[in-house]
């Protein structure tokens, strides 16, 4: 499966244009591999993010920073 990208960030724009992450506990439903997950983990308190597909979590879980205080759940 390839991976879905944003090089301009819009998708993540779009989010921050509805609100700010900073210091939010954040639940993300339909994580997928992760590619909001981490930047929006940079910024939140907390992130728990869901996806039906095992392997698209074991994905979003490796590529995320330890530093962010992130949970990955399938």
């Amino acid at each position: 499966m390839s991976r879905v990208l944003d090089p301009e960030g819009a998708h993540l724009a779009v989010l921050r244009r509805l609100g700010s992450f900073r210091g939010q506990k954040v639940l993300e439903l339909g994580c997928g591999d992760g590619r909001l997950t981490v930047p929006i983990a940079a910024e939140a308190a907390f992130v728990l993010a869901f996806d039906p597909d095992a392997e698209a979590v074991e994905r979003a879980a490796s590529g995320a920073s330890s530093s962010h205080d992130a949970e990955h759940r399938a």
